[in-house]
């Protein structure tokens, strides 16, 4: 097993894992505006949709505000990718269209900046970052576990990456010492359009 035990997962935002019943009719696109918050728009954006419009999550957003999916494709206004072009996502107050993974079902890895073990399953997570480098189409984004419960309870930890670590060094027993922070870990919408919230712990 590979093991990615530290600060090395990339802070590519949220990027789908296989799911069986995640279906491609699950994506669609839709128009999308950086506008509201001057937050950049990339792939891995966690996304709210306000008025037929979506919009970034980010860290600080309402917590009646719930989720909408993540972006997993990015075009400008005219709906021509980014391919050629010197800025690759959506900047700050521009508008674009994005394609949406919306399926409330889907699971995501992405970095953790805090470090989490096993008492931390079924925590929630906030959003943390939100910057983008414009020569790439990913948006710079991580998460970590949040003071509070109620703010920007987006998604949910629910298991280690599948590169992390999990066996206790050649005694076949479960380590159950926390990765260090910077880990990949699966989240899921915790907080969702399509599912009521959960009312896990923070």
């Amino acid at each position: 097993m590979a093991i990615n035990n530290g600060t090395s997962w990339p802070r590519n935002g949220l990027t789908p894992v296989r799911r069986d019943n995640t279906l491609e009719q699950y994506v669609r696109r839709y128009p999308a505006s950086c506008g509201a918050n001057n937050t950049p728009i990339g792939i891995g954006s966690a996304v709210s949709l306000v008025g037929g419009i979506v919009v970034p999550c980010t860290a600080g957003q309402d917590p009646d505000q719930a989720g909408f999916g993540v972006v997993v494709g990015v075009y400008n206004a005219s709906g021509r990718p980014f391919t050629q072009q010197t800025v690759k996502v959506i900047a700050s107050g521009q508008a674009g269209q994005v394609d949406v993974l919306y399926d409330p079902n889907a699971e995501f890895v992405v970095r953790c900046e805090a470090s989490v073990g096993y008492g931390d399953m079924l925590k929630n997570v906030t959003l943390t970052g939100g910057s983008a480098a414009a020569s790439l189409p990913r948006i710079i984004q991580a998460v970590t576990l949040p003071a509070s419960a109620s703010v920007n309870d987006l998604f949910k930890f629910v298991r280690f990456d599948e590169q992390v670590d999990i066996l206790g060094a050649g005694n076949g027993g479960l380590n159950t010492s926390a990765p260090a922070a910077g880990s990949g870990i699966i989240v899921r919408w915790n907080r969702h359009v399509f599912a009521p919230k959960s009312t896990g712990s923070n």
